[in-house]
């Protein structure tokens, strides 16, 4: 992913965002936690079992 959406060091300038800084850093550990992936992004043991892979 290119830096300014793996950093929070620059808010948005324009549109609906702006003046906002990314939280990506906050939101990506709850989608893998959603999804049943480890922190790293790869699908648990249960989650393997659970769709048969």
């Amino acid at each position: 992913m290119p830096a300014r959406l793996t950093t929070a060091a620059e808010a948005c300038k324009t549109g609906p965002a702006k003046g906002k800084f990314n939280e990506l850093a906050t939101m990506l550990p709850l989608y893998y936690e959603a999804r049943g992936w480890d922190p790293e992004g790869r699908p648990t043991a249960a989650t393997k079992e659970r769709l048969s892979l």
